[in-house]
């Protein structure tokens, strides 16, 4: 299980089941890495107003593979687009602790994708780094949902 602590008040998913889908997609995602990344969670209101995004993360040690990352979270996004933006992030966290995808600023300028910059013109939907972690978001949620089902964890609001 990856260390976590979460702040702020999500609206629509339980704490419970933050930390459940975060370890489960870290376990897949970096089989022998997840029990030493870090992970911060925090929820935040009109996110998506006052950023334009909904979810982002950052890694908070700034070194080459990092360890240590905060995930910010719109608030007020349904339980399945929650779900779906924890499993597009830790794509990321998965890219960027084993150097897969690095930056070379904290804006996220100067990106590189298995050591070769990627063109700061290319459009945001054609990136790499993005195309792996879209393509891989409904991938990780619907074996998400599978896992719950299959074993019969309630981890919904009541």
């Amino acid at each position: 299980m990856c260390e976590s602590s979460i702040t702020g008040k999500p609206n629509r998913i339980t704490i419970l089941e933050t930390k459940k889908c975060l370890d489960w997609y870290l376990g897949l995602l970096l089989p022998d890495l997840n029990t030493l990344v870090h992970v911060d969670v925090v929820f935040r209101p009109y996110l998506k107003r006052t950023y334009g995004t909904e979810a982002q993360v950052r890694s908070t040690d700034h070194c080459e593979s990092p360890r240590d990352f905060t995930l910010v979270l719109d608030n007020c996004m349904s339980r399945i687009k929650t779900l779906k933006s924890i499993a597009h992030e830790c794509v990321h966290i998965k890219q960027l602790a084993i150097n897969e995808l690095s930056c070379g600023s904290e804006d996220g300028d100067n990106i590189w994708w298995f050591g070769k910059a990627v063109d700061p013109d290319l459009d945001y939907w054609f990136t790499p780094h993005e195309i792996e972690a879209m393509g891989m978001e409904v991938g990780l949620y619907k074996k998400y949902m599978e896992m719950i089902r299959r074993e019969k964890i309630n981890l919904k609001r009541v």
